[in-house]
């Protein structure tokens, strides 16, 4: 074994039941094996103190910052460690929290499938549009064709600016930009 690597060593001693534990935190982190576990437990530890030393000197938004990283990485346990949610009930509100921020980005992609819809439909009036001028300018059913489906269009733009609306009412409050049910500010995409 090489010496630089050899002297790098850790050897530990582990009960069963501290095995155990190890093994089943080494799933939770899909590691594959213990030294990578062992890696990502001290980098875990690290932010974990990193983002207490940053919100002690008055900079939260370091903490906030860590907090997204471990939030992409599914890694839900140093989330609530970084937020500083080791109750019950601290754990509970983050999860109730997660899950309504879930259900309204789930609201949020259905309008946006509408919206792309939206953009396809206004495209093929357009290339209607385009055929019209381009062979029969004189055409009155063509164009009570453009000016329907413009109407269609308009209407359906207006209801997907009042389901966002709603949504925003619903789940924000007025003017503050706000998660009514914690602490979360809203991110636009």
């Amino acid at each position: 074994m090489n010496q630089n690597v050899k002297r790098n060593v850790i050897q530990v001693r582990l009960s069963d039941k501290e095995l155990e534990l190890l093994d089943s935190v080494r799933e939770m982190m899909n590691c594959n094996n213990n030294s990578e576990t062992l890696r990502e437990m001290i980098t875990d530890e690290n932010m974990v103190a990193v983002a207490t030393k940053m919100m002690a000197s008055g900079h939260p938004e370091v903490a906030l910052e860590l907090k997204k990283i471990a939030n992409r990485n599914h890694r839900d346990p140093l989330v609530y460690a970084l937020m500083g949610l080791n109750s019950d009930e601290g754990i509970k509100s983050l999860r109730a929290a997660k899950a309504r921020i879930d259900d309204v980005d789930n609201q949020l992609s259905g309008l946006n499938w509408i919206a792309s819809n939206l953009a396809n439909s206004v495209n093929q009036v357009a290339h209607g549009v385009n055929s019209i001028i381009a062979t029969d300018p004189e055409n009155g059913e063509a164009w009570n064709w453009v000016f329907d489906n413009l109407k269609e269009l308009s209407e359906t733009a207006s209801e997907v600016k009042q389901a966002a609306r709603e949504i925003r009412q619903a789940n924000f409050k007025k003017g503050t930009g706000k998660h009514e049910h914690s602490n979360l500010k809203s991110v636009s995409k």
